[in-house]
């Protein structure tokens, strides 16, 4: 049952202050009649049919439904109530023009979680009740005002409300069709309340049960109000309802949840579906606003493009020219004299002037000699830096001043092969990979690049030569009159490396005993000799067209796994060991150290030697004549640098231990990170720009959109919408605004970097500078949809504010 009793609306008007609408209305009705509500334009009617649908709110007194006062409802309160106890009929019919009739008719089944399969039955249903069952899938535009008022009819009654509100149902139509709406209303008052605004007095006292008068907002006359006893008869049903209801109810721990009536809501698929409808309604004007608001992606996706592109273009070159791009650590120095205030490169130049005029002679001085510096790269240095660097580095390449003892076979021949023409490779293969191309190889190592110990690959120059003197020295056999020799003649050729033990063989001098390098008479010997191992050409090598730098000089490369199992042979070999315990003598020659001893090795000039470098030269002694250091990119050689100054830091003032490194390319450095920082400056100006001007472009599009829409706001409210429904409607618009807009703006984007990319393969001969990756695509893509989405929060708020009454009032 429906009550009122003595509701008061007041409205505040600027220029007449407060205005009343209604003036103490008190009336209440049965729960099936066909009431009529007659009345002036002005005196309230459409008003006080408003409060009674919960569309307005009453300024005073109390709206009963059932009983139960509407005082204290909230906002979703009134929005359930809308959706499962009322029903409007609008004279304007309020469709929303996008949706199929079906789909206008199902939209409030949805608000209030009816399964789909379900509410598109009982949509049918209610279609084919006012004689709509052709015409199912039509628009409302397709329709006349008489098919369209039964559609209107159809989703009144469709959610099985209680009461039907009926504001001027007839007032659009012809007299034929004003009868078939009434009867329709008619029909459904048998069973239900009807609630009718009209200015028909004739089709009110033909069809109505009742008719109330209206004027000034007071009710002047009810033809069949509710009398005592039948108001204390619904009074009583109602107590016996709750009686009973409150009976089968029982706490939880009974095992029976009490029954709550659900409130109605929307989905975000429900607000996403009903927004897709609305921009394929307006295709044009859909695909001009994607278009506008990509606009600002655009130019964030082109400069990432390009900023992507450079980015891989600058790593690639300097991947390519890394070998300039090092830092070099030696174990032997020179250290500068300090010149602050010397005179130029030493000398003392106290109490002279600097470029004195009227001179008449010079003054001789005597030049400083250069100190040179041991440094100390022990185990424990070599750990500290290969553990700060690990990560940050293409590789650490480490020298030794151990010879290889290198014998090859040539015919019947035995040659020794000179060491010079060996250079250790990197250890990284993937960067020599990138600097040189394999011209040839024996098929069976995988990348061509020398990675085990028994591997090595001979490397020519860029004309495809190599000089007969490394030939020579390689004892590579060639005939001088062919002008080329085959790679078949040249894969496979195998050298011989000869540990320590199969080099030297120990001859007793005196009470001495010396070692002697193997020589021409026994190069057989030390060849066949088991304290070695056998290394073969496994491909040919070319700098490649492209590559920045040289990694590798002419002759054969090897692996740093080939060093190692050097060092390690040569580490406990006899010679190595006796060497060790004899500080006074070079146990490969006999003579003492420091008068003018040579190192025995044939093909080398004599020079002096110390007791350390006899150790270092025969693999005793293991620690590098030399380290370079090759950083992956110039943030990480900057970390390298910062590791290095940390170690002096700490070891400052200890002598040999603080490390004296040389950084080769700080000023290439210093250079490209300051183009870096500018270019960054740009972009971050560029992206912050084109974000704000999408984001107010989008804003004043979604809010043009709320304005549009503004009577299908007051539809949704009327049939259970609730604010953060109608919200999440125009914020749903915005998503798919977004990823449309994001679409458009990554295709344009690829389309623009073909051109730039073409432009630029003319000018400067590279055609790879612009470049999106697919996860900088997707996440364009999001970014876009989450900007309109950010971009839509003030509008979508403005219109879930929107009173319904006011909305549905808007044209």
């Amino acid at each position: 049952m429906l009550q009122l009793k003595n509701i008061t609306k007041t409205y505040a008007e600027k220029s007449d202050g407060e205005v009343a609408a209604l003036k103490g209305i008190s009336l209440a009705f049965r729960p099936s009649e066909f009431v009529s509500i007659l009345g002036p334009s002005g005196c309230g009617k459409t008003t006080l049919l408003n409060i009674i649908g919960g569309l307005d709110r009453y300024s005073d007194g109390d709206l009963l439904i059932n009983g139960v006062s509407t005082k204290t409802y909230r906002d979703k309160d009134w929005d359930t109530y809308r959706n499962h106890s009322i029903g409007f009929v609008f004279q304007s019919y309020n469709l929303i023009p996008h949706l199929t009739i079906l789909e206008n008719v199902e939209l409030s089944m949805t608000l209030g979680g009816v399964p789909k399969a379900d509410r598109r039955k009982r949509a049918k249903e209610a279609l084919i009740r006012v004689g709509l069952k052709e015409k199912l899938n039509k628009k409302p535009n397709q329709l006349s005002g008489g098919q369209m008022q039964r559609v209107s009819i159809a989703r009144a009654i469709v959610n099985n409300p209680a009461i039907i509100l009926a504001d001027e149902p007839t007032g659009a139509l012809d007299s034929e069709t004003s009868i078939t709406v009434m009867e329709l209303l008619k029909e459904i008052s048998e069973t239900k309340l009807v609630i009718m605004v009209t200015h028909n007095p004739d089709l009110a006292e033909k069809y109505s049960d009742r008719i109330i008068r209206m004027l000034d907002g007071e009710v002047t006359e009810d033809t069949s109000p509710l009398s005592d006893d039948e108001l204390a008869g619904e009074e009583a049903l109602l107590q016996a309802k709750a009686k009973a209801k409150s009976e089968r109810e029982t706490d939880a721990e009974n095992g029976v949840v009490k029954y709550k009536k659900k409130h109605s809501s929307m989905s975000f698929r429900t607000a996403l579906a009903l927004s897709a409808k609305n921009l394929l309604s307006k295709k044009r004007r859909t695909a001009i606003t994607s278009i506008a608001a990509s606009i600002g992606i655009i130019g964030i996706a082109v400069i990432l493009s390009v900023s992507t592109g450079l980015q891989s273009y600058i790593d690639q070159t300097m991947l390519n020219s890394a070998s300039f791009n090092y830092i070099s650590i030696s174990a032997t120095v020179s250290q500068i004299p300090d010149i602050g205030s010397q005179g130029g490169a030493g000398g003392d130049a106290e109490g002279l002037e600097e470029y004195p005029e009227n001179t008449t002679g010079i003054y001789p001085y005597e030049v400083e000699k250069l100190e040179q510096k041991k440094q100390k790269l022990d185990k424990e240095f070599i750990d500290y830096l290969e553990n700060k660097c690990d990560g940050l580095v293409i590789d650490i390449a480490y020298s030794y001043s151990v010879d290889l003892n290198i014998i090859t076979k040539s015919g019947d021949k035995y040659i020794s092969v000179n060491s010079s023409n060996w250079n250790e490779a990197l250890s990284n293969a993937e960067y020599l990979q990138n600097s040189y191309t394999v011209l040839a190889s024996d098929g069976v190592t995988e990348t061509g690049i020398p990675t085990a110990t028994n591997e090595v690959a001979l490397v020519v120059d860029k004309y495809n030569r190599l000089s007969t003197s490394t030939l020579d020295a390689l004892g590579i056999a060639y005939d001088e009159t062919l002008s080329q020799i085959d790679y078949t003649e040249l894969i496979g050729k195998e050298f011989r490396i000869v540990f320590n033990d199969g080099w030297y063989t120990p001859v007793q001098s005196g009470d001495i005993t010396l070692y002697q390098p193997a020589n021409s008479a026994n190069y057989q010997a030390a060849y066949e000799n088991e304290n070695g191992m056998t290394v073969k050409i496994v491909s040919v090598l070319r700098e490649r067209e492209d590559a920045a730098a040289s990694w590798l000089s002419e002759g054969i490369a090897y692996s740093p796994a080939l060093t190692e199992q050097v060092l390690a042979a040569n580490k406990t070999s006899a010679v190595a060991s006796a060497q060790a315990e004899n500080t006074e003598i070079d146990v490969t020659t006999g003579k003492a150290f420091g008068d003018g001893a040579g190192t025995g090795f044939p093909g080398m000039s004599t020079q002096t030697l110390t007791y350390e470098a006899a150790l270092e030269t025969l693999g005793y002694t293991q620690t590098p004549s030399s380290i370079l250091i090759y950083p992956t990119d110039v943030d990480n050689r900057e970390l390298i640098i910062g590791y290095l100054d940390a170690w002096n830091e700490v070891n400052e003032g200890n002598g040999d231990t603080a490390i004296d490194y040389m950084d080769m390319s700080s000023t290439m450095t210093s250079m490209l990170g300051s183009v870096v920082k500018i270019v960054t400056y740009v972009l971050v100006a560029f992206s912050v720009t084109s974000l704000i001007i999408s984001s107010i472009m989008i804003a004043i599009i979604i809010y043009a959109s709320v304005i549009e829409r503004t009577k299908e706001i007051g539809v949704l409210r009327s049939i259970g919408a609730r604010k953060k429904d109608i919200g999440r409607v125009f914020k749903a618009e915005a998503v798919l605004l977004g990823v449309v807009s994001g679409l458009i703006a990554i295709l344009t984007t690829l389309v623009i970097n073909v051109v730039i990319n073409a432009i630029l393969a003319n000018l400067v001969g590279v055609s790879t500078i612009a470049s999106l990756s697919a996860l900088t695509a997707i996440g364009l893509i999001a970014l876009s949809a989450i900007l309109l989405l950010i971009a839509s929060l003030i509008p979508a708020r403005m219109a879930a504010k929107k009173e319904p009454a006011v909305a549905l009032r808007t044209e």
